[in-house]
């Protein structure tokens, strides 16, 4: 039972758990701040936990160089577009930016 307890994958699993728990957390809370706020930091802990699920469940970690930054830079690109959007959203829409 130990050797299954104190492996790799139970760690990044208590990590993910750990993240979540953070996650909802945070989202009970006031805003911090008005620039960043709270969804933008929840939204920051939910990519690190697709690329720890990428990385370590998914096992693009054991792949090639290649398909690893492939899958990182996937991962980074949509995390930047998301929170993009999100601050930005109204703006790009007022500039002319078409949104569907």
């Amino acid at each position: 039972m130990r050797e299954l307890l104190l492996t790799r994958e139970s760690f990044v699993w208590l990590i993910l758990m750990s993240a979540t728990a953070v996650a909802w957390i945070m989202s009970t809370l006031p805003s911090f701040d008005e620039v960043v706020g709270n969804s933008s930091m929840i939204l920051l802990i939910a990519f690190f936990k697709v690329r720890l699920v990428v990385v370590h469940f998914m096992e693009a970690g054991h792949a090639p160089a290649a398909l690893r930054w492939a899958c990182e830079t996937v991962i980074v690109l949509a995390c930047v577009l998301v929170l993009t959007f999100y601050h930005y959203g109204d703006q790009l829409v007022a500039a002319g930016f078409p949104v569907s």
